[in-house]
């Protein structure tokens, strides 16, 4: 009798967890990033974010079930499947941005962690320490569960509004998830950021070197 309860209860438990979100994993880390808010565009705003060491795995498919096998991945490396056998902290939000038509990259940043160097080394390739450079992100949030049709809306929102401003976007949209997505679709939210730099910035690194130019700079900011 105790084995049948005990395996009803397994049961029971995969049957509510396969109804929840994949995002439920993210309650596993309760710190989020302390990013500061230095200005507003309206419903914008724009974020100073600092340096910070991420972890980081690459999930070929669609976008949820991507962000679905790369939660595990990285709740196994930060839960102490390293080879350090060692656990860790990570912060919210969970970073997610394609990097090619059905190749995403799912990041965490580890808390307690300020150099690549004295992150534990993860146990096989999918998983990565990876080292994020101070910036500035045009940030936007939306409603319901991300998709790729709502990012790609959002970041048009985006750039129109830093086309009358003196920030200039230089690489593709960042989902930011801080929270397991509602079993109500449209009760839940999610943010879209635009990695920026200002204008007078952009055409510094222009004129210093060509090929970093930023893919979306402008000549001339419109007023």
């Amino acid at each position: 009798m105790r084995r049948f309860g005990n395996a009803m209860n397994s049961a029971l438990f995969k049957r509510c967890t396969s109804l929840l979100s994949s995002d439920w994993r993210i309650l596993q880390w309760r710190r989020q990033s302390n990013e500061a808010v230095i200005s507003s565009l309206g419903r914008i705003e724009i974020r100073r974010v600092p340096c910070s060491c991420l972890v980081q795995t690459r999930v070929k498919g669609d976008m949820t079930p991507a962000r679905r096998t790369a939660l595990v991945r990285l709740a196994k490396y930060v839960g102490g499947e390293n080879q350090s056998h060692v656990a860790l902290q990570a912060e919210r939000p969970i970073l997610q941005h394609r990097i090619a038509p059905g190749l995403w990259e799912i990041s965490v940043r580890l808390a307690d962690v300020d150099n690549v160097r004295r992150a534990p080394m993860p146990r096989g390739r999918k998983v990565r320490i990876v080292a994020r450079e101070p910036g500035m992100w045009a940030v936007l949030r939306k409603t319901g569960r991300p998709t790729e049709h709502k990012i790609a809306r959002a970041e048009i929102e985006i750039l129109d509004v830093l086309a009358r401003t003196n920030w200039s976007a230089t690489t593709g949209p960042i989902v930011l998830i801080r929270a397991p997505g509602s079993i109500i679709p449209m009760t839940g939210t999610f943010d879209v950021a635009v990695p920026v730099v200002s204008v007078d910035e952009a055409r510094q690194i222009a004129w210093r070197d060509p090929t970093r130019r930023p893919p979306r700079w402008s000549s001339l900011p419109v007023r």
